[in-house]
């Protein structure tokens, strides 16, 4: 009876052994095995690759010529760069050099489709020659060189340019840009901004007032200190003005601050009415 008894408990201790290995062999193990291939396939299916920066891509093959100075022959790669790939790592530079070819050949004495020379008459001056073509008194003095304007001839060439420009103030990129026709022309590093309470962003506007001041002084645009003359260009009624940043123990007004490189630049190139947008 005993032995029959014994046999018995072996009997149940085996069953439940092959019990447990069986439920490990079948469903622990696999089950374990396939957690390994789910957290593999996972791996696989979730790794998103890095974005190819396709404007980078179209920098690098003009490299070679930027590299050997042919800057001409890489506009159009480098214009779509900038138009396409707005956010690409190369962009800034490649808006660095449109904007450096795009500002030679418009300061330049060459021909282009958007210039053209006037001649000299009797009883012109150069003031009424900017109104005349539409241009800007002080794009007619860095175009064409002149250091006294007061001392024109008749029968001289004057190259004077078509100025359609709309004008961006990008706060938030600090970047000052000029359009042509939607495109991008040229753009400039905003050094610091200290907006005005009373000025309510982002507005549309144009631009109003260029203004020329020595030593606190405003001057008129036939004034023979002009040419040094610390510049302003006006935004608006509201006064949003583009201006030099002040030195060190210079009161702070409100404003967008450029260089005084820039603002001699933009100044030559903006016309009262240009269109303006501020955000």
């Amino acid at each position: 009876m005993k032995a029959l008894l014994l046999s018995l408990v072996l009997l149940v201790v085996a069953g439940a052994a092959l019990g447990v290995y069986f439920f490990y062999k079948e469903f622990w193990e696999k089950g374990e095995i396939q957690k390994e291939i789910l957290s593999e396939l996972r791996e696989e299916v979730f790794v998103i690759p890095e974005p190819v920066d396709e404007g980078a891509l179209i920098f690098e093959a003009v490299e070679p010529q930027l590299r050997e100075g042919l800057l001409e022959e890489a506009r159009v790669q480098l214009e779509a760069v900038i138009r396409l790939y707005p956010d690409s790592a190369r962009t800034p530079e490649a808006k660095r050099i449109i904007g450096g070819l795009n500002l030679d050949r418009l300061f330049s004495r060459d021909p282009h489709e958007s210039k053209r020379t006037v001649l000299v008459r009797s009883g012109d001056s150069l003031l009424k020659i900017a109104r005349q073509e539409d241009c800007t008194y002080h794009f007619l003095l860095k175009a064409n060189g002149l250091t006294h304007p007061q001392n024109l001839h008749p029968g001289e060439e004057l190259v004077v340019a078509d100025l359609d420009f709309e004008l961006e103030v990008d706060l938030e990129k600090g970047r000052v840009t000029l359009l042509r026709a939607g495109a991008f022309f040229c753009d400039y590093p905003i050094l610091g901004s200290k907006i005005p309470g009373r000025v309510r962003l982002p507005f549309r506007s144009k631009v109003v007032d260029k203004i020329a001041f020595v030593e606190g002084e405003r001057i008129l645009l036939s004034d023979e200190r002009y040419p040094s003359a610390s510049l302003r260009i006006r935004i608006g009624e509201q006064g949003m003005d583009l201006r030099p940043l002040p030195e060190a123990e210079q009161e702070v007004f409100g404003g967008v601050f450029l260089s005084a490189a820039d603002l001699d630049e933009l100044n030559a190139l903006l016309r009262l009415g240009t269109p303006a947008m501020v955000y």
